[in-house]
Protein backbone atom coordinates (compact mmCIF):
# COMPACT_ATOMS: atom_id res chain seq x y z
CA UNK A 1 0.00 0.00 0.00
CA UNK A 2 2.91 2.36 0.58
CA UNK A 3 4.47 1.73 -3.51
CA UNK A 4 0.66 2.85 -4.11
CA UNK A 5 0.64 6.04 -1.95
CA UNK A 6 4.31 7.21 -2.55
CA UNK A 7 3.12 6.76 -6.52
CA UNK A 8 -0.29 8.93 -6.16
CA UNK A 9 2.30 11.36 -4.33
CA UNK A 10 4.80 11.48 -7.23
CA UNK A 11 2.42 11.77 -10.13
CA UNK A 12 0.38 14.69 -8.47
CA UNK A 13 3.94 16.77 -7.36
CA UNK A 14 4.75 15.83 -11.30
CA UNK A 15 1.47 17.36 -12.56
CA UNK A 16 1.64 20.46 -9.75
CA UNK A 17 5.28 21.63 -11.21
CA UNK A 18 4.27 20.70 -14.79
CA UNK A 19 0.81 23.03 -14.50
CA UNK A 20 3.16 25.56 -12.72
CA UNK A 21 5.78 25.39 -15.62
CA UNK A 22 2.94 25.77 -18.20
CA UNK A 23 1.43 28.62 -16.84
CA UNK A 24 4.92 30.13 -16.45
CA UNK A 25 5.54 29.67 -20.42
CA UNK A 26 1.74 31.05 -21.36
CA UNK A 27 2.58 33.84 -19.44
CA UNK A 28 5.51 35.29 -21.14
CA UNK A 29 4.54 38.10 -24.20
CA UNK A 30 7.20 36.06 -26.29
CA UNK A 31 5.57 32.97 -26.63
CA UNK A 32 2.39 34.42 -27.36
CA UNK A 33 0.56 32.88 -30.26
CA UNK A 34 3.59 30.18 -31.02
CA UNK A 35 1.64 26.30 -30.95
CA UNK A 36 2.05 24.03 -28.14
CA UNK A 37 2.66 20.70 -27.77
CA UNK A 38 2.10 18.79 -24.82
CA UNK A 39 3.17 14.91 -24.23
CA UNK A 40 1.99 12.65 -21.60
CA UNK A 41 4.78 10.11 -21.74
CA UNK A 42 4.94 6.29 -20.03
CA UNK A 43 1.58 5.24 -21.36
CA UNK A 44 3.27 1.99 -21.05
CA UNK A 45 3.44 1.94 -17.90
CA UNK A 46 0.29 0.95 -15.89
CA UNK A 47 -1.83 3.69 -14.06
CA UNK A 48 -0.62 5.80 -16.54
CA UNK A 49 -2.99 8.82 -17.35
CA UNK A 50 -5.27 9.12 -19.94
CA UNK A 51 -5.52 11.77 -22.58
CA UNK A 52 -8.18 13.09 -21.26
CA UNK A 53 -7.31 12.97 -17.64
CA UNK A 54 -3.99 14.77 -18.92
CA UNK A 55 -6.08 17.65 -20.60
CA UNK A 56 -8.33 18.20 -18.01
CA UNK A 57 -5.98 18.26 -14.96
CA UNK A 58 -3.33 20.98 -17.45
CA UNK A 59 -6.29 23.30 -18.13
CA UNK A 60 -5.51 22.63 -21.88
CA UNK A 61 -8.76 23.33 -22.90
CA UNK A 62 -8.56 26.79 -21.34
CA UNK A 63 -5.83 27.88 -23.18
CA UNK A 64 -6.92 30.41 -25.90
CA UNK A 65 -5.37 31.96 -29.14
CA UNK A 66 -2.46 28.92 -29.94
CA UNK A 67 -2.49 25.69 -31.34
CA UNK A 68 -2.15 23.29 -28.76
CA UNK A 69 -2.16 19.65 -29.23
CA UNK A 70 -1.40 17.12 -26.74
CA UNK A 71 -0.18 13.02 -27.54
CA UNK A 72 -0.01 10.47 -25.71
CA UNK A 73 3.26 8.46 -26.19
CA UNK A 74 5.58 5.78 -25.23
CA UNK A 75 9.30 6.13 -26.13
CA UNK A 76 10.23 2.75 -24.88
CA UNK A 77 7.53 1.07 -27.11
CA UNK A 78 7.81 3.82 -29.91
CA UNK A 79 4.05 4.72 -29.79
CA UNK A 80 2.64 8.11 -31.08
CA UNK A 81 6.84 9.19 -31.84
CA UNK A 82 6.21 9.51 -35.62
CA UNK A 83 2.98 11.54 -34.86
CA UNK A 84 5.05 13.71 -33.05
CA UNK A 85 7.32 14.15 -35.42
CA UNK A 86 5.07 15.01 -37.93
CA UNK A 87 3.12 17.65 -36.15
CA UNK A 88 7.17 19.07 -34.97
CA UNK A 89 7.68 19.14 -39.09
CA UNK A 90 4.26 20.59 -39.89
CA UNK A 91 4.38 23.51 -36.98
CA UNK A 92 8.31 24.03 -38.10
CA UNK A 93 7.13 26.12 -40.89
CA UNK A 94 5.16 28.12 -38.98
CA UNK A 95 8.16 29.68 -37.30
CA UNK A 96 9.25 30.26 -41.30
Amino acid sequence: MGGLRQLVTQLIMTIYLSLNELHDLLSKPSLSGIPMLILGNKIDKPGALSKQDLTEQMGLKCINGRDVCCFMISCKNSINIDTVIDWLVKHSKWMN
